[in-house]
Order: structure tokens, then sequence, then C-alpha cells
């Protein structure tokens, strides 16, 4: 099948990482099925077991491991990242390779129409053949917008969605070609007793920054996500993006997170992550501004990006600074009045035992509803039981009957 001149024989995919027997089978499929005569690599672990997965060849690496970077046990695993993508890129023979997460999902091959459509450049930032097609979900250009502090925006610079990239082998081979991180449970947990961007992520700099940072040229196992969060970088990573990516949303590349389905599918279900994200509107804008000034944008596509993150903006900013604004106006109203301390000291125990002993009797009546219930069933049985034995009783006083009346005929 050839697509914008491309024969989707000459495309090789390397689905990487840990193997998910649902997800990476479910991902292996959609490749399948959406790329006819495309080679399948599965790149995962030693010892991983993969019967009944649809690939062409498999690739077995020594686990690098990773390092938990919060409370919660969640893990950073971009040196695993790292070896699967690379080691599994390395036997690649085709001219265009993929390398893809392995729970993402492909309805159809939609993203190779955009793929070398864009032929102006800032040749001091290219590093590409041609522009390497990601995703929008998670290419962020600064991080989530959590309130009520909300004025402070964690800027994100070099922050490319690492979930997929396509474009020529060796152009995808070179993003991968970097050193990993020597001490990952320091770099993992930079931030837990610094001043932290993000109260509940710790890492130095995220996958996505790291990987884009040192093919930016950065010491990127130097860095950190406020040395890179000054206006003079952002500019560069924007300049950077748009002249070594193509960044797609959903509605383009078809191409989504069957693990996380609904944001990938629709950011805007959670807004304050939309609104720091780097759609392909976005990403046309800044092609427009710094590498094509004549380029006209199709279909307002920019503006209609803006305008849904204006939206939702408003939204989840309203509603926070709503509940912001309503509770410091108790605050205030308590230290202010004595007297309505006192009704909220009475008001609060009243209203907590007024609920209490609501649940209590509605527990009760709930327990005498099920009392209640199991009689009638109790009763029910029982009167089948008596219908049971009173049609035996009638069976054997018909057979009873019959043997006395042989008996008689007998004496006769």
């Amino acid at each position: 099948m050839i697509i914008n001149a491309i024969d989707t024989k000459d495309i090789s995919f390397v689905v990487q990482g840990a193997v998910d027997k649902l997800y990476t089978k479910l991902c292996l499929e959609s490749i399948r099925s959406n790329f006819p005569g495309s080679t399948i690599i599965l790149s995962t672990w030693k010892g991983t077991n993969v019967k009944g997965l649809d690939f062409d060849q498999a690739v077995f690496s020594e686990d690098p491991g990773g390092a938990t970077y919060d409370h919660l046990g969640n893990c950073n695993n971009i040196n695993r990242q790292i070896v699967s993508s690379y080691e599994g890129l390395k036997v690649v023979t085709t001219k265009y390779a993929a390398k893809v997460r392995n729970d993402l999902i492909f309805e159809s091959p939609e993203f190779l129409l955009y793929f070398d459509t864009l032929t102006e450049y800032n040749e001091d930032l290219r590093k590409v053949s041609s522009r390497m097609i990601t995703l929008s979900i998670y290419s962020r250009v600064f991080g989530d917008v959590y309130t009520p502090d909300w004025g402070k925006i964690v800027i994100n610079n070099y922050g490319v969605s690492d979930w997929f990239y396509f474009g020529y082998t060796e152009d995808v081979k070179n993003y991968f070609s970097l050193p990993l991180i020597s001490n990952v449970p320091e770099f993992s947990r930079y931030y837990l007793d610094r001043s932290v961007p993000y109260p509940w992520y710790f890492p130095q700099l995220s996958p996505e920054q790291y990987l884009c940072a040192a093919f930016r040229g950065l010491d990127a196992g130097k860095e950190t996500r406020i040395s890179l969060s000054s206006h003079k970088q952002l500019i560069d990573s924007i300049q950077f993006i748009v002249n070594n990516f193509i960044i797609l949303d959903y509605d383009f590349s078809k191409i989504y997170s069957k693990k996380h389905e609904q944001v990938s599918k629709n950011p805007f279900s959670i807004p304050q992550t939309a609104v720091g994200l780097f759609f392909y509107g976005d990403f046309l804008r800044y092609y427009k501004r710094y590498c094509d000034p004549d380029f006209v944008i199709p279909n307002n596509i920019d503006k209609e990006i803006l305008k849904k993150k204006l939206n939702a903006a408003k939204d989840f900013l309203w509603r926070d600074k709503v509940r912001e604004y309503r509770h410091k106006f108790f605050t205030k109203l308590k230290e202010r009045f004595s007297f309505v301390k006192k009704i909220f000291r009475w008001i609060s125990p009243a209203y907590r035992v007024g609920y209490g002993t609501r649940d209590i009797l509605l527990h009760m009546q709930e327990e005498e509803r099920a009392s209640l219930n199991y009689l009638h069933y109790k009763v029910d049985n029982l009167s089948k039981e008596l219908e049971e034995k009173s049609k035996e009783i009638k069976k054997l006083n018909k057979q009873l009957a019959a043997i006395m009346k042989e008996d008689e005929d007998e004496l006769c």
C-alpha cells in the first residue's frame, strides 16, 4: 500500500518496552491490519514470554532498570526506553522507521499524509533529513496548570512526546543514540528535597525533556527543569521543535493510547492538561512564524485550537477561583465574627449528628426491609413445600384407594 509516496513495505515499526499481554497484542494487531507489508520488531527484555504475539522479529535486551520518582511508586523508565528503542532500531533495514510505545493503537495510516510536506527549515537548528512525526499528547509548551496558585505556570521546554516517532530510519535512530543516565535514582528524585516545579513529580528532567534536550546538543544529564525554563530557552525550544518535528493530534494521526484512551483521544477532557499541550494548530502557527512566513494555515486550525484552549482555561480557572474565594470568604467570616465561630462550632457537630442519625435510621430501615424480604422468601418457600406435600398426599390417597378396591374385588 502506497500513501504519500511511502510504500508501507518500506516501514519498520519498533514496538518497545515491557510486554503487556492485552495492550501489546492490540497494538501489534492494529499495525498489522493498517500497514500491510510493514516489518514489526518487538523490542523487550530477556526472559519475556512473547508467545501469541504477532511480530516479525524480536529483540531481547538486558533490563537496565528504573527508579521510583514519587511516594506512589511511579517509575522513571527513561533508560529502559532508550535501550529498548535503540536496540530495536539497530536491526531496522527499511527506509523508514517508527518507534512505538506498546499500548498505542493505529486506527488508520493517516499520519503518513503529513510526512515530508513542510519543506522550509532554519538550517542552524535542523538535525533531521525530514521532520519526524510525533504526537501532541504530552508534547508540552508548559506543564499542567493546577490551582489555586494557577498564576505560576511550569515551563516545559524541549518537552516533545516520547510515545511515537516516525521518520527516516537514521533520524529516528540518531534520536536515541544518546548516553544513559548514570544515576537514575538520584536523577528521578532530584526535586524531592528542593524547591519543586511540580509538588508531586520529582525528576530532574522529564523523559521527554531529556531525550529532546540531548538531541538538541544540550548536556541533558546536568540540566534541570528550572535551568531549562527561561524565556530565551522557551523560544529556542519552540524553534528547535518546529524544525525537527511535526506534532499531530489524534484527529490528524488517528493514533491513541489504549491505556490512556480518553485523554489521548480528547485532551480537553482534562482541561488543565490540554491548555499546555502542543497541538497541530500550535505547530503550524510556529512553523509559519519561524520557518515559512508565506505558509497558509488551512482552515484556521491555529485559531480554532487557541479558542478551545482559552475556553478550557476560563472554565477550570473560573471554577477554581470560585472555590478559592468561597473558602476565603468563610475563613474571613469565622475570623472576624466570634458569634459566627460559635454558630459554626454548634452547626458542625449538629450537622454531623443529624446526618449520622439519618444514616443509622436508613441502615436500620434497610435491615428491617432485608429481614421482611427474607421472611417473605421463607413463607413463599414453605407455601411451595406445602403444595408439593399436599400433591404427594393426594397421590398416595389415590394409590391407597386403588389398593383397597383391588382387595375388595378379591374378597368378592
